[in-house]
């Protein structure tokens, strides 16, 4: 039938396009989150482990047992995006000067939430700023663990940004200062 030969050919080519849409809005998304605020301090990588705290100095095996028994997420996607924004607000008194950043939520294969950010902070990465940070995120209840790193270039953050955060923009948790649209050159 020559209707559906077309029609076969149109869906293909259509789907085709979508994938190249998705892709230039992710590129685009990327870009913008890179440009927001930079020059960027830090990568993070946030996660969340409730049996780690719930079984303090337990087999390392029977932690691992108890995660894979997990039917569902035990932190729901919106709890995760109220803890980013949580250690986003308090950032800034974590390490004395502003600190503003935008986390975005993703789920692991797991089905457990985490999180990839971007954080900057005032005068850059200094003394026992990562150290303090990590802190903030591990002493909320529920919370794993937190992977802090100063990227080594704009290109960097560009690509992270592009991998991790240009996804979906609706699961992005921005600092309010960067929501507000200022920046650190700028009242916080």
């Amino acid at each position: 039938m020559p209707g559906a030969a077309w029609r076969a050919g149109e869906d293909e080519f259509l789907a085709g396009e979508r994938v190249k849409l998705r892709s230039a809005v992710r590129e685009a998304m990327g870009e913008f989150i890179g440009e927001l605020a930079k020059p960027w301090s830090l990568f993070a990588t946030l996660t969340f482990d409730p049996f780690a705290i719930g079984m303090a100095g337990a087999d390392c095996e029977v932690t691992a047992e108890r995660r894979a028994e997990l039917a569902v997420p035990a932190v729901s996607r919106w709890c995760a995006m109220r803890r980013f924004a949580y250690f986003l607000k308090h950032a800034s008194k974590a390490v004395g000067r502003p600190t503003v950043g935008v986390i975005a939520l993703e789920p692991h294969m797991s089905g457990q939430p985490h999180g990839h950010g971007l954080l900057v902070t005032e005068g850059g990465v200094v003394g026992g700023d990562i150290s303090e940070l990590s802190r903030l995120w591990r002493e909320s209840r529920g919370n794993g663990w937190i992977r802090l790193e100063e990227p080594h270039s704009q290109q960097d953050v560009t690509s992270y940004c592009a991998k991790y955060m240009a996804k979906d923009a609706s699961e992005l948790v921005f600092s309010s200062a960067l929501a507000r649209g200022a920046t650190l050159g700028r009242t916080l």
